[in-house]
């Protein structure tokens, strides 16, 4: 023990001596001097600085971008404006989750007819990156392209960091990018975004729309593209997940987690729990290598917070929370959007508006009655005794007292298969 150490040991130990006054003051002064010093190199030890890193990330809107119906004179209350009001809040970076196209009806139309309006329409809300989901390969190949194009076009990165293409679908991997390394610095590091889909798509795609492509597998490739953006500078990387709330899907998670821990740090994903569990997170494993789950709540701006902490040997240790922010009637509407969907919903009301079928005898046409009549269409394409549609894929729509346009059509029909 050092000399001033020992001195003041000895008076906590009541055994030192009244007649050396000296001793007493010089074992204080060495006790001070030692506590300098232990001060003095703590502080000169580098420590591991903590910075938050916030994401702005929009759930899966499935093609509902809020033109309405067109015999009404205003959109919903929920649509795409409001959501961009939203999005005008601070943050680091702005991300869709992927799913903005799906089955549907004003969705399915941009992507057929105006790509590009669409491309700008989703610009309005500021993203650096988009994932590719079941939404978006539920469309025609020739749809998807062109709207990958536009996004490009736009200045947004259309992330599929596990799509494989072949032959006719060749144009379609050529546009999209294997992972995005995101322009800002934030605290002297940047985020990566990686985009996965799952390997059981024919659950929600055509097959039809699906020749061509294929799903490697998930675990390889994200810890190859994670390591090649930890490579060029990127301090946290981000998996989006696209597999939807189905059975075992947690399962699924928890096991594609466990196989990227040390690689991704975190996995934003529409397959955890159920629709009310929007502000979940599930940590998986431990310190550097953790990996957290975090639900993204669908058609709502999600405020994802990443703090991160930096670690010895380069590694940053990463914590996410979350905050789902559901667009309400009380939320203005984001006016540069307003105009932009207010010029769409024009094309789209002239285009699809228009009664296909017109009521006969002036009575309003039932909803039962449009399933009775495509029934009849059915067998009569069909030649055949018998037609079924399945329920669920079956909205609630109508009745409609002025007949029936093709908008009213896709929404009754709510899936193409």
């Amino acid at each position: 023990m050092l000399p001033g150490l020992a001195s003041v040991a000895g008076v906590a130990a009541g055994r030192f001596e009244a007649r050396r006054p000296g001793a007493f003051l010089a074992g204080v002064l060495g006790f001070v001097g030692v506590l300098c010093a232990a001060v003095m190199c703590f502080a000169a030890t580098p420590q591991p600085h903590s910075r938050t890193i916030k994401l702005h990330v929009v759930g899966a809107l499935a093609g509902q971008l809020g033109l309405g119906d067109c015999r009404e004179p205003a959109p919903p209350q929920h649509d795409l404006a409001r959501l961009a009001q939203l999005s005008r809040a601070p943050a680091d970076a702005t991300v869709l989750f992927g799913g903005m196209l799906g089955h549907g009806v004003d969705g399915r139309y941009v992507a057929q007819r105006s790509p590009h309006a669409l491309a700008q329409l989703l610009s309005t809300l500021n993203p650096t990156v988009a994932g590719l989901a079941a939404g978006e390969l539920a469309q025609r190949p020739t749809s998807l392209l062109r709207w990958a194009q536009a996004m490009e076009a736009h200045g947004i990165a259309v992330v599929a960091s596990n799509l494989t293409c072949r032959h006719q679908r060749a144009g379609l991997c050529a546009t999209v990018a294997r992972q995005h390394m995101g322009p800002a610095e934030v605290g002297g590091g940047r985020v990566g975004v990686i985009s996965l889909v799952t390997d059981d798509l024919a659950v929600h795609v055509e097959p039809a729309f699906l020749v061509g492509t294929g799903m490697a597998p998930a675990v390889q490739v994200a810890r190859q593209q994670a390591r090649k953006l930890r490579n060029s500078g990127v301090a946290v990387v981000v998996a989006m997940v696209h597999q939807g709330r189905r059975r075992h899907s947690e399962r699924k998670l928890m096991k594609l987690a466990e196989g990227l821990r040390g690689d991704v740090h975190v996995i934003l994903t529409d397959g955890l729990g159920a629709a009310r569990d929007s502000d979940r997170v599930i940590r998986v494993g431990h310190g550097s290598t953790a990996v957290h789950i975090v639900a993204i709540a669908p058609g709502a701006l999600n405020e994802v917070a990443l703090r991160v902490r930096g670690q010895a040997g380069g590694r940053a240790r990463v914590v996410a929370s979350v905050r789902g922010r559901l667009p309400t009637a009380s939320t203005p509407r984001d006016p540069v959007t307003a105009a932009a969907m207010a010029r769409l919903r024009e094309t789209y009301c002239r285009d699809w508006g228009t009664p296909l079928i017109a009521n006969q005898d002036g009575t309003a046409l039932t909803r039962a009655a449009l399933i009775h009549l495509a029934l009849g269409v059915m067998r009569r394409d069909a030649a055949a005794d018998v037609a079924m549609l399945h329920a669920g894929a079956l909205s609630r729509a109508g009745p409609w007292p002025r007949g029936v346009s093709r908008a009213d059509l896709g929404a009754v029909f709510a899936t193409p298969h």
